[in-house]
């Protein structure tokens, strides 16, 4: 058993060697190899139906922030009034994110069936635009059908509180509007 000493007061103790530390080790290995942790929001796997297109789309939001952070230092303070569009090539991605090019490219085929994503040919790769209202109007309807689902298991059905917990998780007007405004696009 290996032994890392450890200073505790005045004296010197014999440690043992635990996970935390090997795993600090890995990630300082990690880290100088230049390679970061990858995270991506998992609700979006529900949605899409995909891991790859999940990591993708996290990953296309957050370019999507830097551009908005850069929007807003440029003066354009109304972001909502602006469709912001972001310009990518694959080698970018494959290295912020590990996904090759055909992982891509399947990914993004999902967003823009999906109707989230919407692509354009640009100066450096591709210009991507993101569906915030179509990406929150499905997350809204995963949501729905989770609590949908909960209310059932936790309250009888037929019984007044069951009645008012389907009333509690319906998706409201805009939401369905935009929802209908997608299986539209979608037929």
């Amino acid at each position: 058993m290996e032994h890392t000493p450890s200073l505790t007061g005045d004296s010197v103790v014999q440690m043992p060697r635990t996970t935390v530390q090997m795993s600090a080790d890995h990630a300082l290995i990690l880290d100088t190899m230049g390679q970061p942790p990858i995270s991506f929001h998992r609700a979006f796997v529900d949605v899409t139906g995909s891991v790859t297109s999940a990591l993708w789309l996290s990953w296309a939001i957050n370019q999507v922030n830097i551009q908005a952070a850069q929007l807003r230092r440029n003066g354009v303070a109304q972001l909502e009034d602006v469709q912001v569009w972001f310009e990518c090539n694959h080698h970018d991605c494959e290295r912020d994110t590990g996904l090759t090019r055909r992982e891509q490219d399947t990914a993004r085929r999902i967003l823009r069936d999906a109707k989230i994503l919407h692509e354009r040919t640009a100066h450096r790769g591709k210009g991507f635009h993101i569906e915030t209202r179509v990406l929150n109007a499905l997350l809204a309807e995963k949501s729905a059908e989770s609590w949908s689902g909960f209310a059932n298991l936790v309250t009888p059905q037929g019984s007044a509180s069951a009645s008012l917990a389907a009333a509690e998780i319906r998706i409201t007007g805009e939401q369905q509007k935009v929802k209908a405004l997608h299986n539209r696009g979608a037929a």
